[in-house]
C-alpha cells in the first residue's frame, strides 16, 4: 500500500470530486447529514450527469444546444442535487460562476441558499477546495459571493433580480402546489418567468436555464415551456412508476419490478407501492398524477367522480345518523330566474369523520320565499345544536342578518367560498377537497336529488351551475378540515 503525502492525497481527492458530480453529491449528503449515507438510485446519478454536462460546457464557453427541464417526484433529492450541491461543485472548478436560484417562495429559496453556504463552510469542503471562499461583507441570507467574483442570489417567482445577471438560473419548484389550480397564480408565475428571468443570462448563447419541478398542472412552468418553447429545451421526466410519462423513453429500462405489481418503479427503496398508494389517497387522483406520475390531468372536467360517492338506503342511513346533529350548508342566490344558479341547501351531519348527506335541495326563490323555505328545512331536520353555514356574499348577508334577527338559529358566516375569488378559484377549492371525497368519506342517503347532484359534481367545472358543488365544498371544509390555505 502506497502512503501518499497529505497534500497530494487532498489534491487527488479534490480532483476526483471535480470530475464526478455524482460522487460529490453522495459525499456532500454525508457531510450535511452527520455521516448518514443516502439511499442511492440511478435517477440521482442521471440528474448529476445532466447537470455536470451543462456546467462543463458553460465553463468551456461552448454555445448552448438547449436549456434543461427535469420533472421528478417530491423527496427525490432533486433540490439537494440542483439547488444545494450544484453551485458548490461548480465553484470548485470555476469559482467565478454566477447563479440565480428561484423557487415559489423566498423562504424556500433562502433555505437552499443557506444549505449551500453551510456546505461551502464545512471543514470537508474548505480543506479540499481552498480556491472557494465566501467574500467578506457579501454573505447574506438571500445571497453571497465568492472571493473570485462568483455569486448566488436567491429569490421567489414574484421577486426581483434587478441589475443581476447569471450564468445559470435554476427554477426549483417555481409553483406552489397549493396554488397550482388557480388561474391567477399560474398566470402570474408564467408572466414572471417570461418577463423577469428570461433576460437575465449573462451570455444568452452560453448560459442555461434549469427548470426542476414536480408537475402540478398542464399549464405549470413545464407545461408552458413544452407548449411554447419546446425546441429550446431538453426534457427529462422521472415519474414514480412507468404509468407516468418517462422521458426519454429509454429510461423505462431502468425502472425496477416489484413482486406482485404490474407496473415498474423509479425508486422502490423510497417510493414503495404502499407509500405511493398512501400519496394517491392523500393527494387525490389529480394531485398524484401530477406530482408523482409527472402527467397532470386536464382540469376541464372529471375532477369529482360519481363512483366516489356511496349511496345508502334510508334504514341504514338513519340507523347510523340517529345521534348525529344535522347542519345546513347554504349557497344562496335569491332570484326566480332559471338561467342563474339556484340557492342550494345541503342537509348533512358528521359521524366518525364521515359526512352523511340527507338531501341537497335546489330552489329559485326571491328573498321572502327563500327565508320561509329555509325555516321549514331547519324545523324538519335540525335541533338547537344545529348550525346554518351561509356564504356571506351579497345575498347571503341579507339572509344571515334576517335569520339572526327573526330566529334563534345558530347562523355561521362561512368564508370557505368567499376566501378565494373567481371561477379559477372554484376549481382550486374543489381540487382541495377532492382527496377527501375520493376516499369515500361522503355518504348520500337515497333520494330524488341524487341524479342531479352527482351530474353537477361530475360535470364540474363545465356544468352551467355549481351551487350544489359549493355546498359540498363547504361541508368538507367544516367537517373534514382539508387545508384551504391557497392565498
Amino acid at each position: 500500500m502506497i502512503n501518499l503525502p497529505d497534500n497530494l492525497f487532498k489534491l487527488l481527492q479534490a480532483e476526483a470530486f471535480k470530475r464526478d458530480f455524482y460522487k460529490f453529491v453522495l459525499k456532500a449528503f454525508e457531510i450535511m447529514h452527520n455521516g448518514q449515507t443516502p439511499a442511492t438510485n440511478w435517477h440521482i446519478e442521471e440528474m448529476c450527469i445532466i447537470a455536470q454536462s451543462e456546467v462543463d460546457r458553460i465553463i468551456k464557453g461552448k454555445k448552448r444546444d438547449k436549456h434543461v427541464i427535469c420533472n421528478v417526484p417530491p423527496r427525490s433529492l432533486k433540490s439537494f442535487v440542483w439547488s444545494v450541491c450544484l453551485p458548490a461543485w461548480a465553484w470548485s472548478k470555476a469559482p467565478h460562476l454566477k447563479f440565480v436560484n428561484v423557487s415559489y417562495s423566498a423562504d424556500l429559496s433562502n433555505e437552499h441558499n443557506g444549505k449551500t453556504r453551510n456546505l461551502i463552510e464545512s471543514e470537508w469542503y474548505s480543506e479540499l477546495f481552498e480556491n472557494v471562499r465566501i467574500a467578506r461583507g457579501e454573505n447574506k441570507k438571500s445571497s453571497f459571493q465568492t472571493t473570485e467574483g462568483g455569486a448566488r442570489w436567491s429569490t421567489s417567482m414574484n421577486g426581483t433580480i434587478t441589475g443581476k445577471g447569471a450564468d445559470i438560473i435554476i427554477f426549483d419548484d417555481p409553483m406552489n402546489p397549493k396554488k397550482a389550480h388557480s388561474d391567477t397564480e399560474r398566470e402570474s408565475t408564467i408572466r414572471n418567468f417570461k418577463e423577469t428571468f428570461q433576460s437575465r443570462l449573462n451570455s444568452p448563447e452560453i448560459g442555461s436555464f434549469f427548470i426542476i419541478e414536480q408537475r402540478l398542472h398542464e399549464e405549470d412552468v413545464t407545461g408552458y415551456v413544452l407548449a411554447n418553447q419546446k425546441d429550446s429545451y431538453t426534457h427529462y421526466s422521472f415519474p414514480a412508476t412507468n404509468k407516468g410519462e418517462i422521458v426519454p423513453a429509454r429510461y423505462a429500462e431502468k425502472y425496477k419490478s416489484v413482486k406482485g405489481r404490474e407496473e415498474t418503479y423509479l425508486f422502490p427503496k423510497r417510493f414503495t407501492p404502499k407509500f405511493l398508494n398512501d400519496q394517491k389517497i392523500n393527494l387525490g387522483s389529480y394531485g398524484y398524477a401530477g406530482q408523482y406520475l409527472q402527467a397532470p390531468a386536464p382540469a376541464e372536467g372529471g375532477i369529482l367522480k360519481k363512483a366516489w360517492f356511496n349511496i345508502m338506503d334510508n334504514e341504514s342511513f338513519y340507523s347510523i345518523t340517529k345521534n348525529g346533529v344535522y347542519d345546513l350548508f347554504v349557497d344562496s342566490a335569491y332570484t326566480a330566474k332559471t338561467e342563474n344558479d339556484a340557492t342550494a341547501v345541503m342537509v348533512a351531519c358528521k359521524v366518525k369523520n364521515m359526512i352523511y348527506v340527507c338531501k341537497v335541495i335546489e330552489m329559485r326563490k326571491e328573498l321572502p320565499e327563500l327565508l320561509l323555505e329555509l325555516k321549514k328545512i331547519h324545523d324538519e331536520h335540525c335541533t338547537t345544536r344545529s348550525k346554518i353555514y351561509i356564504e356571506p356574499k351579497a345575498s347571503g348577508l341579507d339572509i344571515i342578518n334576517t335569520l339572526r334577527r327573526e330566529t334563534s338559529f345558530n347562523v355561521v358566516k362561512d368564508t370557505t367560498l368567499t376566501a378565494l375569488k373567481g371561477a379559477n378559484d372554484k376549481i382550486s377549492r374543489v381540487h382541495n377537497v377532492a382527496p377527501s371525497i375520493e376516499s369515500e368519506r361522503v355518504i348520500l342517503k337515497q333520494g330524488h336529488y341524487i341524479e342531479n347532484f352527482l351530474n353537477q359534481c361530475a360535470s364540474f367545472p363545465n356544468a352551467k351551475n355549481d351551487d350544489m358543488v359549493d355546498t359540498l365544498v363547504m361541508a368538507c371544509k367544516n367537517y373534514l378540515r382539508p387545508s384551504l390555505k391557497l392565498k
